[in-house]
């Protein structure tokens, strides 16, 4: 039996670019305000503007999804037993079980949903993406990146649809 819970490498994973990104254009403008104040004694306050802009413009979306991705996937446990093609999800002392053959299709919701489209973005949110599991009992099951990475090659006979979203936050719920 596999099981998958969100670790601290997973929860941080999709935004490593943007937090290096953020260091490096903190780092240059604090720099450049620095040798702006040592020269003139005084920083232009368009470029504090302009660098709290940016970095606003950097992190919320980022921040939003962590947090919307976090609240799905938090305190829950993926258990999927190969042997008997069972999954188990739980949560709270509340677990849902259901089979292999109980999963209608697998629905990959991202900005890039698939590596071999030959879409790629520059988007700061271009590595989060979510699984919408379909059941047989019209249920549907929601899995965030955070829990689970792959999961076409955890379970490679799983029916998978791909999704384009441009901000692939999990409304759905």
């Amino acid at each position: 039996m596999k099981v998958y819970k969100i670790s601290l490498w997973k929860f941080i994973k999709p935004s490593i670019n943007i937090i290096f990104l953020l260091i490096f254009f903190i780092c240059l403008m604090g720099i450049l305000m620095l040798g702006l104040f040592y020269k003139d004694g005084y920083i232009p306050p368009f470029l504090v503007v302009l660098t709290i802009i940016w970095v606003l413009l950097f992190s919320v979306p980022n921040l939003v999804l962590h947090i919307n991705y976090y609240k799905e996937d938090s305190k829950k446990e993926l258990s999927i037993d190969f042997n008997k093609e069972v999954v188990k999800i739980s949560r709270d002392e509340k677990e849902y079980i259901f089979l292999f053959k109980d999963i209608v299709k697998v629905v990959r919701i991202g900005m890039s949903p698939s590596k071999f489209n030959g879409f790629t973005s520059i988007a700061a949110w271009r590595y989060f993406y979510y699984y919408r599991i379909e059941l047989r009992d019209k249920n549907s099951v929601y899995l965030t990146r955070f829990l689970v990475q792959n999961l076409e090659k955890v379970i490679p006979d799983l029916p998978i649809e791909y999704l384009q979203q441009k901000y692939p936050i999990v409304k759905d719920i």
